[in-house]
Parts: structure tokens; sequence; C-alpha cells
């Protein structure tokens, strides 16, 4: 099994806007912020596998991220992405967009999604 996180990249106007409020070094406090947020996510759901007697792997990229459980599946042979949803329906989807769904539409391995 291969958890997977994958941070997605700051935009430009994300970058300007954060320095036009007179923070030094944007990215820095991002990268920390998310670094420590992955790290005890990740070290939960290892733990808990391991108590199950499943062996894992962690996998942490930075990318778009719904091309990145793709390339990670991909390059990693997984027969399955397993990932969660948070069960946004219609407009909503079409206006925030939807990981889950990008990742089902352009995958070639099968994909299980979760409420």
């Amino acid at each position: 099994m291969t958890f997977v996180t994958v941070t997605e990249l700051w935009s430009t106007l994300g970058l300007a806007a954060e320095s036009y409020t007179g923070m030094i070094n944007p990215t820095d406090s991002y990268e920390e912020i998310q670094a420590t947020w992955v790290n005890k996510v990740v070290a939960d759901a290892a733990d808990k596998a391991k108590k199950l007697g499943v062996s894992c792997e962690t996998v942490r990229i930075k990318d778009h991220p719904a091309e990145g459980i793709i390339e990670v599946a991909n390059t990693k042979g997984c027969d399955l992405i397993i990932m969660a949803s948070h069960g946004r329906r219609a407009l909503n989807r079409v206006l925030l967009g939807s990981i889950a769904y990008e990742v089902v539409a352009h995958s070639n391995i099968p994909v299980l999604i979760v409420r």
C-alpha cells in the first residue's frame, strides 16, 4: 500500500498576494505548515496500517493533486486508487472543481471513491 500526499504548488497570484501583505517569504511558511500537517496525517495512516499488519510506504510530492496521484499510482504500479471525496454536488463541483472527479476521469487505474 502506498499513501500519497500531494502538496499543490503556489500560484504566482497567491505569492504576490501574500507578499503584498508584508510576508517576506510566503513559500517557506506554506511549506512548513504543509509539511507539519502531511507528516501527521501520513504517520497516523502508516501506524494504522502497521497495526493491521499491512506493509506500506509513503510518498509526498508537489504537483497538481490529481496529476500527482495518477503519476504516483502509475509509477508504483498500483492496482487501485482509493481516495476520499467531500461529496460536493453539481454546481459546487463545477465551481470548485473536484480532485476525485479529475482522478476518475483521467486515470487508467480503477478508482474507488470513499465518502
